[in-house]
């Protein structure tokens, strides 16, 4: 999963998109400094992307919802009812179950 994520984080960078990554676990991933938690990404985001379990999304809505996104984007296989009502009822649209990569290549091509 971790190479998977890698791999799609390298597509849009490649594509002139910034990827800031936010896991505890890691330093930094593809020159960028990983976050700890979405608070400690400094300004605006636009779009928050989860590669975690279903049931772990509901553990950061508050930081989603804090930090104003535009969209929360839920992964292949990703999906959590409670946490789409809660983010939608705060004006963040929600996209589950697609990845971006795929998506980006079904609308520009590769």
């Amino acid at each position: 999963m971790k190479f998977a994520h890698i791999l799609r984080s390298n597509y849009l960078n490649n594509k002139g998109y910034r990827v800031i990554p936010v896991n505890p676990s890691a330093n930094e991933t593809l020159g960028e400094k990983a976050h700890v938690k979405l608070t400690g990404v400094p300004g605006v985001m636009d779009i928050v992307d989860v590669f975690r379990p279903s049931e772990d999304v509901t553990n950061y809505v508050e930081e989603m919802i804090g930090k104003k996104l535009k969209v929360l984007w839920l992964q292949l296989g990703i999906e959590n009812k409670e946490t789409e009502e809660k983010v939608v009822s705060a004006g963040i649209k929600v996209v589950f179950d697609r990845c971006k990569m795929a998506e980006y290549k079904k609308l520009f091509g590769r």
